[in-house]
């Protein structure tokens, strides 16, 4: 147990470091903090990741279509009966 939690003590410092060094390391005039930001955003605007995009909603919509929101309205009785059944159980703690 304590190794694991030595092992998520070590892997927090790790990630400390790399935040102050991204945010340090100057890498043609701007911080690798703002190079990998960019590269994000164009990764994001890429034809592939669109495809991807597509894909994915395509692949969820037969889903979509299929599964409908159960909406049930409490009664007022049952508000009453779930009142008094949760003032019991605080009672008996």
């Amino acid at each position: 147990m304590l190794k694991l939690i030595g092992f998520f003590i070590k892997l927090s410092i790790l990630g400390m470091i790399m935040l102050v060094v991204g945010n340090l390391v100057h890498y043609q005039g701007r911080t690798l903090s703002d190079h990998a930001k960019n590269w994000i955003q164009n990764t994001e605007k890429s034809e592939v990741t669109q495809d991807i995009r597509k894909w994915a909603h395509q692949m969820s919509s037969p889903i979509e279509k299929h599964v409908q929101p159960i909406i049930e309205e409490v009664t007022p009785q049952d508000q009453s009966e779930l009142k008094r059944v949760i003032g019991s159980k605080k009672r008996h703690r």
